[in-house]
């Protein structure tokens, strides 16, 4: 249970405070300053009473304070009062955090509707020792045609514009950012969300839309729950959407400060394997599904667990991840630069991903236990391995068997795949970036030693025939979805990739690629050595779905006959 006490800042300010049932007896790791909403015109710490009693029986090493401002209603105050009594009690929170801080103290501001507004505001003036923002519907719009009321002018505030001001070079704190908005908000659009996430690097920032949920969800079960837990995965990594480890009596059944938990699958949950040829499109899925509440997503992508096991070209993967533990061990040893916490992060991050390949052989409950560590309720628990299509029908029946797992295989058109996998080869060979022809001439010189050791289109992650044939031999058919990355970018194709898991459809936001890399147009002796070399992958493909293969396809293939 939370206990609460109340502490006043001065200048007619206060703070409701409440502790985890870790802060009594331990040293507090997490200070969480909480804004109210109400829209500047009412509102009251107490607003928050329900969630942060919840959020800190999630974190119980947390202290959160939900701080009083000055409103229009009860004091007459106006907006830039109430960005001054925001800024105060920012002030107010880094002294408090300020005196654990040696013991790892971690300092996070929350802010609800108006109260984002406030909590954006102050930490864009004075980000420092700010670990990361918590934004429950916020108001991150004050321009002309965002949000106004009674506080805030029709006209809009464009020196105040997080939307605007965030935007800028400079102006973005470097701290990382979780938004949660209910999809049926008719007081601030999640649309507004939408577009302050945008501004962000997807890393750093994750937007959770929840369906049907109207303003203020967050206070409400079953989201103040929920919620409640996704706050504390977040401050349990450092800040870091998605990667955080539970702390003590946290709900998603991790360990403190150690290996996750041995558990049992989620019985309502399953397993999804996003598998396909590399330049397919996954990395944008995968950030488009790590949207969704009903999806959990790993911190690394890619898991590359079973590829490892079963592949002795794949364990590369593994081999990589060893040598950046080391290296970023080496660096930890000899630094005294202050980035010691960011490297232990990452250190302990690599550490815990790399205990999936400890078990015996066979025997995958330390895989499990890792995808599902931080597992609050979400319907689909992911793993976003492409290079998994170079397995076989004992390997795809084998992931079967774990979690009622279903399978997503995304493939590209052969002869754009392959094309721009040889521009990635040649631009990532190092030296110098080459000119435009000396690029192309580089690329075909690569084409040709492949057709003449004839390795050309041999690329086994992109044998659409045999993965197909190995896939469908061992796993039901209502448990395949096929797409393709031609139409993967539209809303028309992810919603029926949700409507294949059983979730909610999640809005597309643009078709931004993910590592797009060097654009360059196919040369007509590239696409002829392509083509020549592929054609049996459109053959396989065009046998299997006819008129559904997209019309890139079908115009590529027309034009090589």
């Amino acid at each position: 249970m939370a206990t609460t006490q109340r502490a006043d800042l001065g200048q007619g300010q206060y703070a409701e405070i409440y502790r985890g049932a870790a802060c009594e007896t331990a040293d507090e790791e997490i200070f969480v300053l909480c804004f109210h909403g109400g829209g500047g015109v009412a509102g009251e710490p107490a607003m928050l009473r329900d969630f942060c009693t919840e959020m800190v029986a999630a974190s119980p090493r947390m202290r959160a304070a939900a701080v009083s401002y000055r409103t229009r209603n009860r004091d007459g105050a106006g907006l830039d009062d109430m960005l001054e009594d925001g800024a105060r009690a920012l002030e107010w929170a880094r002294s408090q955090s300020q005196g654990a801080k040696a013991r790892g103290a971690r300092l996070y501001v929350l802010g609800a509707s108006f109260g984002g507004l406030l909590a954006l505001d102050a930490v864009r003036r004075a980000p420092d020792g700010v670990a990361g923002l918590i934004l429950f519907n916020p108001v991150s719009d004050t321009g002309p045609g965002g949000f106004a009321n009674e506080v805030v002018p029709a006209a809009g505030r464009e020196d105040i514009n997080p939307v605007r001001l965030y935007a800028e070079p400079g102006q973005r704190p470097r701290v990382h950012c979780l938004i949660a908005h209910g999809r049926a908000d008719d007081v601030v659009p999640v649309e507004a969300s939408r577009s302050f996430a945008r501004l962000w690097p997807p890393v750093n920032c994750k937007l959770i839309e929840v369906p049907n949920a109207q303003h203020g969800f967050f206070n409400r079960q079953p989201h103040c729950t929920t919620m409640s837990d996704h706050v504390a995965r977040f401050v349990a990594g450092g800040g870091q959407p998605g990667k955080g480890r539970a702390g003590p009596g946290n709900r998603s059944g991790a360990q403190p400060g150690g290996t996750p938990k041995s558990r049992a699958f989620p019985a309502k949950s399953f397993l999804l394997y996003c598998i396909g040829a590399q330049k397919a499109g996954t990395s944008w899925l995968y950030n488009t599904l790590g949207r969704s509440p009903d999806c959990l997503t790993t911190p690394f992508k890619e898991m590359h667990y079973f590829d490892v096991q079963r592949v002795p070209q794949e364990s590369v993967h593994r081999t990589l991840r060893m040598r950046q533990l080391q290296t970023l061990s080496a660096e930890l040893a000899g630094c005294d630069s202050g980035d010691d916490e960011k490297r232990l992060r990452k250190i302990a991050t690599l550490a815990e991903v790399l205990q999936i390949y400890t078990g015996p052989p066979g025997n995958h409950r330390r895989y499990l236990s890792y995808l599902t560590a931080h597992h609050t309720g979400e319907r689909v628990v992911c793993d976003f391995t492409p290079s998994y299509s170079v397995l076989d029908r004992d390997a795809f029946a084998d992931m079967a068997r774990l979690g009622r797992a279903r399978f997503l295989y995304v493939m590209r058109d052969p002869v754009d795949r392959l094309w721009s996998q040889t521009r990635m080869m040649i631009a990532d060979s190092g030296g110098d970036p080459l000119k435009d022809a000396d690029f192309e001439a580089a690329c075909l010189a690569r084409l040709r030693q492949q057709k003449q050791d004839g390795s050309l289109g041999l690329a086994a992650r992109a044998d659409y025939a045999r993965t197909m044939t190995e896939l469908e031999a061992a796993v039901p058919a209502p448990r395949i979805h096929y797409a393709f990355y031609e139409t993967l970018f539209s809303q028309q194709a992810v919603t029926r990739i949700c409507r294949f898991l059983g979730i909610d459809p999640v809005p597309v936001e643009g078709g931004e690629r993910i590592n797009p890399g060097r654009s360059m147009e196919l040369p007509e002796e590239a696409a002829a050595l392509l083509m020549q070399a592929l054609r049996p992958q459109y053959d396989a493909v065009f046998g299997k779905f006819g008129d559904a293969v997209p019309e890139a396809w079908r115009l590529r293939y027309a034009s090589a006959t």
